[in-house]
């Protein structure tokens, strides 16, 4: 998904636990950013959620997020 949603000129972030995958993904998809974390930790979910809030205000074209399970249907409404 990450190429096919880069393709389409979405900003497209990953987040793993493995750094040198995440690096390999970037070099595969030139443009998508990545970060490295465990999100079975709490420390780690709060660090990614601080971070995706930094770097999102910084790519206004940030408008929406791939849920899986879940469809959106109003572009205007967070979820």
């Amino acid at each position: 998904m990450t190429k096919q949603f880069s393709a389409l000129n979405n900003t497209v972030i990953i987040c793993g636990r493995n750094k040198e995958t995440l690096l390999q993904a970037q070099w595969q998809v030139p443009g998508i950013h990545i970060y490295t974390c465990d999100l079975s930790i709490e420390s780690d979910r709060l660090k990614l959620a601080a971070w995706l809030a930094d770097n999102l205000q910084r790519h206004q074209s940030c408008s929406s997020f791939f849920y899986p399970g879940i469809e959106r249907t109003n572009p205007t409404r967070s979820y």
